[in-house]
């Protein structure tokens, strides 16, 4: 769990709320999240929406996968976690999706994509571990040789 000082702040109801880094400075300072503003008060969605709106959202990236329409699948990706842990967005939102992703259902390029997108962030991504885990184990059956290389500098 992240702690304030690491420049992240929960919500009443336990959200994140923080800033990414936006320089390259930033982020070799050590200084990737950051505080952005206080919390708004926002409606609030039911569990059971956010859970069936991530696995709708997922079935698509897996729909484009299987489809081999790769980049597709990578601009959703790529746009999906941007916006989610750009300032303002919702960053507990993406650690639910990285929970529930299936990696078993993914080309190896959109993992690799989850990985680097949320890399910035990975404080503040609890799941974003188990996910590497998955990630690291499907990529040692289907890429061998190349499963090390290919995770390099992404945990």
């Amino acid at each position: 769990m992240c702690e304030p000082e690491a420049g992240v702040a929960l919500t009443p109801e336990g959200e994140f709320v923080c800033r990414i880094a936006q320089t390259d400075g930033d982020l070799r300072n050590g200084s990737a999240i950051t505080w952005e503003e206080p919390y708004e008060e926002r409606e609030p969605v039911s569990p059971r929406r956010l859970d069936d709106d991530i696995q709708q959202w997922l079935g698509r990236v897996y729909e484009l996968c299987g489809a081999s329409e790769i980049d597709p699948a990578l601009d959703l990706v790529l746009d999906e976690v941007d916006d989610l842990l750009y300032p303002g967005g919702d960053v507990a939102r993406c650690d639910r999706i990285l929970a529930a992703a299936d990696v078993d259902r993914m080309a190896v390029e959109v993992m690799l994509a989850f990985l680097m997108e949320t890399a910035r962030a990975k404080a503040a991504l609890p799941a974003r571990a188990g996910l590497f885990q998955r990630i690291e184990a499907k990529l040692l059956v289907v890429e061998p040789r190349r499963a090390h290389a290919l995770l390099a500098n992404l945990q």
